[in-house]
């Protein structure tokens, strides 16, 4: 067998399909792959010739062209949902060759890396990287047609909260929904993006003036206030929404999407559950707040913070039998900080679970110094635990390590709730709550009175006290209402055996009304201010 043989049988059995020409556009041969996949009967030459197949839907005359420019000529078509990569060069100056590859895994393969790169895997919205581009373009055709584009930065009210809640499943089916709503909600034209873990993006075009913008922010917050069901759970769902306009907010896309963002964080910082459309004085905000929270993070390791305890007294023999420990931020600058200058900052920059168990070892070394300096009786600290640090799946477990680690009674702590957070979610809360009793800890229940008030709470969650809020206080002695709100949570709270603290007492009038109606425990500026641990054990020695 000669050579020239040898290689026709490797042609012939190639899978690649493979059909020759003459320089004519006659057919000249054809391989098996060729022809089974043409179904041809090659003795039909005639109606073989290139310009009546027109492989690739090209012609001879095209073909040459394309060829007197380059050695080779490719194309890529799709046919019956395959691809194919159809190559077309010279052979000996004489002959046309045409060799067609079967591409669709290749593209199938290009295809799911283009998806990956440029789109969301959970919500199949466009991502972050893609959204830039496509924010890029967008802005690039507003500028040639002197139109305007409106960005929407949209970041899911309480979003953590779920996810430490009810789980990353949860979480995720939210996310999806979420995403589905915006999409229904929006023009044909705009882009949505998902570009963090419970933030969004719209890219809103031909936007003709604020008035627009602020029609569709409604039309959003409407579209997702609509009750959600995930797993049999019902959830209400709001967003905080941050709209900046280009030209008129910002000159690049780098800059529109920051300022969007800044909207978006003032109506976080007010309310939640709304929108705000981009200001210059907001940026100066913003960098101001940038520039607090990486103020507050040194302070942390430097360890700025300390704790003052304000003294609580019973009602029944007016002794200190305790002590709210309270925050305070040695500002090296500024002086003395007290958390309404702090606190919402170290919550939005994500260092509340840091910040947490910083204040409860503090106080717990507190708590150490105090049983050695007061021998004969054995004082409560209540400390105050955010919803977040509340929520956090490792709350119960970061609370027991600490306080193995100073060897303190867990009953000398009580562990402050505000009733608005547990009723986010009863069912974890009441687990949660009864954990920390089983590792004798405390609870006491804040803000009694000011939002819920149900007495099946109260059997629910098997708390130790409750504290009556300083806003019925301040005022019970000349409004009635206040006065009568007062005597009935001392009285709800003597049905379960529970004891009750009032806080904000300020006057000797306060003192003894609140004395005469039955309260337990009092709290406030009447008896002292908060004071350094060296400043309250004077004070307790000296009452």
């Amino acid at each position: 067998m000669n050579l020239n043989n040898i290689f026709k049988d490797i042609v012939d059995m190639h899978p690649s399909r493979i059909v020759v020409y003459n320089n004519n556009g006659d057919f000249f041969y054809a391989n098996i792959s060729y022809i089974e996949a043409q179904n041809i009967d090659i003795s039909d030459k005639k109606n073989l010739n290139f310009d009546k197949i027109k492989p690739c839907n090209i012609t001879l005359e095209y073909l040459k062209e394309k060829l007197s420019v380059s050695k080779k000529f490719s194309i890529e078509m799709e046919r019956n949902s395959a691809w194919f990569e159809s190559i077309f060069f010279y052979a000996n100056a004489k002959y046309i060759v045409h060799i067609s590859f079967n591409i669709t895994t290749l593209k199938e393969a290009d295809r799911k890396i283009y998806y990956h790169a440029n789109y969301d895997s959970l919500t199949a919205l466009p991502n972050r990287s893609f959204f830039k581009k496509k924010l890029n373009h967008t802005l690039d055709e507003s500028l040639q047609n002197g139109s305007k584009t409106a960005l929407f930065f949209i970041d899911v009210d309480n979003f953590k909260k779920v996810n430490d809640t009810y789980g990353h499943n949860i979480g995720d089916k939210m996310l999806v929904t979420i995403a589905k709503r915006l999409v229904n909600s929006i023009r044909k034209d705009d882009i949505v993006a998902r570009i963090g873990g419970d933030e969004f993006v719209i890219i809103a075009k031909n936007i003709k003036n604020i008035k627009n913008a602020k029609q569709l922010a409604f039309k959003l917050q409407e579209k997702i206030k609509q009750p959600l069901e995930i797993d049999t759970n019902i959830f209400n769902v709001s967003l905080s929404i941050g709209i900046a306009i280009y030209p008129q907010h910002a000159a690049t896309s780098d800059d529109l999407l920051k300022n969007a963002d800044i909207a978006m964080y003032e109506v976080k910082k007010e309310k939640r559950d709304g929108f705000k459309i981009y200001r210059k004085l907001m940026s100066n905000r913003a960098a101001t707040r940038l520039l607090m929270q990486a103020d507050i993070k040194r302070a942390l390791k430097e360890k700025e913070f300390v704790m003052h305890y304000q003294p609580v007294v019973d009602f029944h023999n007016n002794s200190v039998v305790g002590a709210e420990a309270l925050v305070r931020w040695y500002n090296t600058k500024k002086g003395i900080l007290e958390p309404k200058d702090f606190l919402e900052l170290v919550l939005s920059g994500d260092m509340e679970k840091e910040f947490g168990c910083m204040v409860f070892s503090k106080v717990l070394e507190d708590l150490k110094i105090l049983n050695k300096n007061i021998l004969d009786k054995k004082l409560t600290i209540s400390i105050n635990i955010s919803k977040e640090q509340f929520f956090n799946p490792s709350f119960c477990s970061d609370l027991e390590d600490t306080s193995k680690k100073y060897n303190i009674d867990r009953s000398q702590i009580e562990l402050k709730i505000v009733e608005s957070q547990v009723m986010q979610n009863i069912s974890v809360a009441k687990d949660i709550i009864k954990k920390l009793h089983l590792m004798g800890f405390k609870i006491v229940l804040d803000d009694f009175g000011v939002e819920y008030s149900s007495l099946n709470h109260l059997k629910l969650f098997e708390v130790d006290k409750l504290k009556i809020d300083k806003s019925f206080i301040k005022n019970m002695i000349k409004d009635k209402n206040d006065l009568n709100i007062t005597k009935s949570i001392i009285n709800t709270a003597k049905l379960f055996n529970l004891k009750v603290q009032a806080e904000g007492i300020e006057t000797k009038e306060q003192y003894l009304k609140l004395r005469d109606i039955g309260c337990d425990y009092s709290q406030g500026f009447y008896h002292s201010n908060p004071l350094p641990i060296d400043d309250f054990i004077n004070y307790f020695n000296k009452t």
